[in-house]
C-alpha cells in the first residue's frame, strides 16, 4: 500500500499544473475519487482509478481539496478529484432543508 503523507500543491499551481500536464499526455495521472464525507477526512485508505491502493495520512495542517496533488514523480502522479455529484446532491439537500 502507497502511504500519502502530506500534499505538495494543488493541481492549478503553476509549476505543478505545467508538470501535471506533461504527465495527462502519457496517460500518467491517477485520481482518487472522494465524496464529501471522504474529503473532509484526513486519515484514510482508498484506490485510485488505476487500482493502486493508497493510505492517506495528512498532518493536522492539511486538509484535502479537489485538485491536491498527493504524489509527484517523474513517471507519475497521484490528485485527488471531489465526486461532484456527491457535493452537488449535498448542495441540493441543504437548500430543500432551509427552504423547509
Amino acid at each position: 500500500m502507497l502511504s500519502l503523507n502530506a500534499i505538495l500543491g494543488l493541481s492549478a499551481d503553476r509549476d505543478i499544473g505545467a508538470r501535471l500536464h506533461l504527465l495527462d499526455h502519457e496517460g500518467r495521472i491517477e485520481f482518487i475519487l472522494l465524496d464529501t464525507v471522504e474529503i473532509a477526512l484526513r486519515r484514510l485508505s482508498v484506490t485510485t482509478d488505476r487500482g493502486t491502493q493508497c493510505r492517506i495520512e495528512l498532518p493536522r495542517t492539511q486538509r484535502l481539496v479537489d485538485g491536491a496533488v498527493l504524489l509527484l514523480e517523474d513517471k507519475r502522479a497521484i490528485v485527488v478529484k471531489a465526486n461532484v455529484g456527491q457535493l452537488d446532491g449535498l448542495q441540493t439537500l441543504v437548500q430543500e432543508t432551509v427552504k423547509a
